[in-house]
């Protein structure tokens, strides 16, 4: 529902973010632990499904809804993209910080998870999303050539549906609008 009425929600949300998981739950209405385990490959197998909605998002169902729910969110409060995109980087910015503590979250909320394999993954990510501009720059600054990679990725496995000429769409100022001397302006 919050989707259908975004407009209206977006008159107190600071931001929106969307949890396609229990978005596909409620679009669908069937729970994931009951259907993957019962008969959501019998589903697959007979193409009632193109794919698993939990493994490939339903772009014309979910993420439909997901569209029209920031178009009207943006019609309200243009700036929601940017609230979002702060709010996300003050989150990987203090995980970064604080590892473990970003791990404590984790585990408060998936506590049958692996706190090793939890961790490993945090790791990995951050090594991976922090270099020498990211350093300078802040998390989230990008080369060109980085985005052409991520556009690769994305087109390869359906996340976009045609592919980007990067060259021709490439700014990082929204980014670099978040941070003052590679430092995230907050709030």
């Amino acid at each position: 529902r919050a989707a259908l009425v975004a407009d209206r929600v977006a008159d107190v949300a600071e931001f929106f973010s969307f949890g396609t998981n229990d978005l596909t739950q409620m679009t669908f209405g069937f729970s994931r632990d009951d259907v993957e385990g019962r008969f959501m490959a019998e589903y697959v197998d007979r193409r009632l499904l193109v794919a698993n909605p939990f493994d490939k998002l339903d772009v014309e169902g979910v993420g439909q809804l997901v569209r029209m729910g920031c178009e009207k969110g943006r019609a309200t409060r243009p700036d929601l993209v940017r609230r979002f995109l702060r709010a996300a980087l003050r989150g990987i910015e203090e995980a970064i910080a604080d590892r473990s503590g970003a791990i404590d979250i984790v585990m408060k909320y998936a506590p049958g998870e692996d706190r090793a394999h939890q961790r490993y993954m945090l790791d990995t990510e951050i090594d991976a999303a922090q270099n020498e501009m990211t350093r300078a720059r802040g998390i989230g600054a990008m080369t060109k050539e980085q985005w052409g990679t991520l556009e690769s990725f994305l087109s390869e496995y359906g996340a976009i549906p045609k592919r980007v000429d990067v060259a021709t769409v490439f700014n990082d100022s929204f980014v670099n609008e978040l941070y003052k001397s590679g430092t995230l302006v907050w709030p």
